[in-house]
């Protein structure tokens, strides 16, 4: 007894046959696991035959040896059936995966009253199982194995004519021409000891009786509807408890694989399959399989079938494969969707853009990098994409970006409704009435920043100074993030950064390391350690500032205040607001999801105008038309205000030409359904890429679609600049930015007043422009450093 199905197996044995022994193996979980599970297994079995008042028989209990016959390391199936082997049903097991054995444990099974739910016997499992067998007439006892047959084997080279007693040895195990669940060949069972498999095959005197994967997943199918229904006059009774928490987790781990697609490419999951009960219902009703003679062998070491998961693999991906008339590189296909393959995929295309962008120059808009895995850089596709219900975040990536201790935020939520929820929660605060209100922070902190330019300039006798663009906007958004969403500025301008953005920063650039290397525990570990410290040192920051709103012994016209506000008085959830950790963790993602986009997208700014002076001319006369007619001279220290600057069509055009050429972030999707768009055929599970910067560069899509013309965003034409399908910024959709008009206003804002107190120039006119991704869009060497000359000199 080993995992999920098996708990559910052994149920129904108990319930309808006379079982006299269950020997424990290991499998898909240790030994020790499987002794507690079976407690919780027989209590509820007896609670229940109680309720009905049918009698009870406790089987006899043996432990195996917990290792297998050829001696190597133990395989185990925690990814799926949970650390405990029942789904996390006993959470509070923190050395649920150990192989160690807690003795005391084990030893207490051996001194429970008879009256005891378990018992253990003085016996290993082989001996149990050979002195059950004798105690019997022969053809009286079937024996059913669940898990891998190292219990089975031991007793065969023990004693292996005993074995001709038996009525039918039943296996669940193998696969003849099914997928496997474990690789494109093997299955589980005898992939855990496939040495002591095909030992049993070989050697065992009883009429042995395959039930394979072939068999289990189309008969042993269950639906979520066929639970719900089992046991409907005990709906609350402990064994229909047990069974739905057992299952939930199950339908769970499949609900996850909906999206995508089984290893090398299996069918895709609408289901869960019911290997092991499938056994026991094969020996209450001897009628229910069609069992053929046939001769086999296990194949142990993988001779045989070293090749079989590629040939397998390269045809499905090749010629059977819904998205096998999609271009790309002819390797790709054979990429799967692990990890490790990911990684690759990202070193070759996704670190560098003009990588990226070649990929898609050579291939078409569409093009397919890896078997289940789609890039897209055609525009009007992208955003029918975005803009449709089809498609679901990829769980693998936006699962890494929980904030440790908060749960999730807007940009973590997988499920539609609940992304909704917290969606509508927070809109309050980035609505145009309440993004006036908080103009003032955003024009105060430009014109301190300003300022400081300013007297740093004074001190030169050219009046100029300076400055790294990179560092100074990261500062100078970091103090209005924190002026809008935690209550004031974090003092970053002055001190040249702020505690709670430098570690936002660092926790962020793990995540998206954890992202790319989750194979590598010897990298993953060490990084999961030091996130977890660095978001409770976030926490501990941030708890004094969000308690005080809480308590009310202050208010403040910001963000925090409208999320403050929306909290129910009892600190839980409804459908329109947010619990504290909530609040906590969507703070923290307007300050790492606000600091570096807008930011980085400013700095772009400033180097396209420095790199085209008639369009930085152009800028500077809109900018100073502006100025004069609110009378702010070079000298004041007032600034252009943020809705004056709203208003400035060229420099909003500039701003929109540079993110169309330089689109930050790329995102994941999920196909949740079979797609038919723009003449393209998405099956259910594929993976989308989408990628701001080529969609951005795309030649359908963009005319000249390198060349830098704001002018294009001008014009309003059916194709032209904002109605372009392509241009998405901000994303589209349900999950489009929320912060969109707020961060246009702080950029407008800070560059428009920039551009009218100083003159620009490049200190270095030939530094590199080469572009990579780190987490999000950045040039390569910086710092980037431009000279500003104050124009009051």
């Amino acid at each position: 007894m080993k995992g999920i199905d098996d708990a559910v197996a052994i149920i129904f044995a108990l319930l309808t046959l006379d079982v006299q022994l269950i020997t424990l193996v290991q499998g898909n979980t240790n030994l020790m696991n499987t002794l507690r599970n079976l407690r919780a297994i027989l209590t509820v079995a007896k609670r229940y035959s109680d309720s009905i008042q049918r009698p009870f028989s406790k089987p006899r209990i043996a432990l195996g040896r917990g290792t297998r016959v050829d001696s190597r390391p133990c395989v185990y199936a925690h990814a799926f059936h949970g650390p405990d082997g029942l789904g996390g049903y006993f959470p509070f097991r923190t050395d649920a995966v150990s192989d160690d054995f807690n003795a005391a444990d084990i030893e207490s099974a051996h001194v429970l009253p008879d009256n005891q739910i378990l018992s253990l016997l003085d016996v290993v499992a082989e001996e149990a199982i050979l002195e059950c067998i004798q105690m019997y007439d022969e053809r009286d006892v079937t024996l059913i194995a669940l898990g891998p047959l190292s219990n089975v084997w031991r007793a065969i080279e023990l004693k292996g004519n005993v074995f001709a007693k038996l009525k039918a040895l039943i296996i669940m195990g193998g696969t003849f021409d099914a997928p496997g669940n474990v690789s494109s060949v093997a299955e589980f069972n005898f992939y855990a000891d496939p040495m002591a498999a095909h030992l049993v095959v070989a050697k065992s005197t009883a009429p042995v009786r395959i039930v394979p994967l072939d068999t289990t997943s189309v008969v042993g199918r269950l639906e979520k509807k066929h639970v719900e229904s089992c046991y409907p006059e005990h709906r609350n009774s402990p064994i229909t408890e047990f069974l739905t928490r057992i299952l939930g987790h199950a339908f769970e781990m499949c609900e996850r694989a909906r999206s995508l697609k089984l290893p090398d490419g299996g069918e895709q999951v609408e289901w869960i399959a019911m290997h092991d009960p499938l056994c026991v219902a094969a020996v209450i009703d001897e009628g229910l399989l069609n069992w053929k003679p046939t001769h086999f062998q296990v194949e142990p070491e993988g001779r045989f079938t070293a090749g079989a998961r590629f040939v397998r693999h390269a045809i499905r991906a090749y010629w059977i494969s819904p998205l096998k008339n999609i271009p790309g590189p002819l390797w790709a296909p054979l990429m799967g969707q692990n990890s490790f393959s990911m990684l690759v995929t990202a070193v070759l295309w996704f670190k560098k853009p003009a990588q990226n962008l070649a990929l898609f120059r050579k291939y078409g808009s569409v093009v397919r990098v890896a078997n289940n895995v789609v890039w897209i850089s055609n525009g009007e596709l992208a955003r029918q994409l975005l803009q449709s219900d089809a498609i679901v975040k990829h769980r693998p990536v936006y699962e890494i970006l929980k904030f440790d201790d908060l749960g999730d935020s807007l940009i973590s939520f997988i499920d539609h409704g609940l992304h909704q929820v917290a969606r509508r929660a927070v809109m309050p605060g980035f609505s145009i009435q309440h993004l006036k209100a908080v103009d003032p922070y955003i024009e105060s902190n430009t014109a301190f920043l300003l300022n400081m330019l300013k007297e740093r300039c004074a001190t030169s006798p050219k009046r100029s100074t300076d400055v790294d663009i990179w560092k100074t906007l990261r500062t100078f958004t970091t103090d209005i993030i924190g002026d809008v969403a935690f209550g004031g500025p974090f003092g970053a301008m002055i001190h040249g950064g702020a505690e709670v953005e430098e570690l936002m920063s660092k926790v962020v650039e793990n995540k998206i390391k954890l992202v790319m290397y989750k194979f590598l525990p010897m990298i993953c570990v060490p990084l999961a350690k030091e996130n977890v410290e660095k978001t409770r040192r976030i926490v501990e920051i941030m708890s004094n500032i969000v308690d005080e709103r809480l308590s009310g012994k202050c208010r403040r016209d910001d963000l925090l205040q409208v999320l403050v506000d929306g909290r129910p008085a009892d600190g839980n959830s409804d459908h329109q607001s947010l619990n504290r950790k909530e609040i906590m963790s969507n703070c923290l993602l307007f300050l790492t999801a606000g600091v570096d986009t807008s930011s980085r997208m400013m700095s772009f700014v400033l180097i396209m105008l420095l790199r085209h002076p008639e369009v930085l001319k152009r800028v500077r006369h809109e900018v100073d038309v502006a100025a004069c007619t609110h009378k702010i001279d070079f000298s004041s220290k007032e600034v252009i205000p943020a809705q004056v600057c709203k208003s400035l069509t060229y420099l909003t055009a500039v701003v929109n030409e540079t993110m169309r050429l330089h689109g930050l972030l790329s995102m994941a999707r999920v196909a949740t359904k079979d797609i038919n768009m723009c003449g393209y055929h998405f099956p259910k599970g594929t993976i989308l890429g989408l990628h701001l910067f080529s969609i951005g560069r795309d030649q359908e899509t963009w005319d000249r679609s390198d060349t830098f013309d704001p002018e294009r965003f001008m014009q309003t034409g059916k194709n032209e600049g904002e109605r372009n399908f392509g241009f998405l910024p901000f994303s589209a959709g349900n999950y489009s930015c929320v912060g969109r008009h707020m961060a246009m206003t702080n950029m407008r804002t800070l560059l428009a007043n920039l551009l009218y107190k100083f003159d620009i120039s490049d200190v270095n006119p030939h530094h590199s422009l080469e572009l990579v991704m780190r987490g999000i869009l950045a040039i390569k060497e910086t710092p980037y450093m431009v000279r500003l000359t104050d124009r009051n000199a």
